[in-house]
């Protein structure tokens, strides 16, 4: 992968806080994979394998048949597969053809491992979420309480 792979994971909110040298370990360690059009990524319901990071082309994420949305060049699936074990919740299958950087959860658990000021770089941005969503879901709950 090349130095354009790099600044291109780096826009991705959930890795912006990742520095160079642990976006280049993803960059060079992830797995380069080719979907034809219509190809299925995973089906809803699999165990997730890790995240997907879409170099080129455009994934549908579908439910019960239905694309739900379409993911884009630069855009980043399953970033929770990344730290934890889940289900995949849609299908995702190719509009396009298209090429993905699969980042396995344990590559990015080697990531964390080797970049300890990163790890917590991205719990302290994991916790300010987490408490930014509780506050909106807490206003979201006054709304239904009346």
């Amino acid at each position: 992968m090349s130095n354009e792979t790099i600044r291109r994971l780096r826009r991705v909110p959930f890795l912006d806080t990742l520095s160079t040298d642990a976006l280049r370990l993803l960059s060079f360690s992830g797995e380069i994979q080719i979907l034809r059009i219509h190809e299925v990524l995973f089906e809803a319901g699999s165990v997730s394998k890790g995240g997907y990071f879409v170099l080129q082309g455009t994934i549908a994420m579908e439910q019960n048949g239905q694309v739900m949305h379409r993911v884009e060049v630069d855009s980043l699936i399953g970033e929770l597969a990344l730290i934890t074990q889940t289900q995949n919740p849609m299908t995702a299958m190719a509009l396009t053809a298209s090429t993905l950087l699969h980042i396995p959860r344990s590559l990015f658990a080697r990531v964390l491992q080797e970049f300890p000021e990163d790890a917590a770089a991205l719990q302290r941005n994991l916790a300010d979420e987490t408490s930014q969503l509780q506050a909106r879901l807490r206003l979201l709950g006054t709304y239904f309480s009346a």
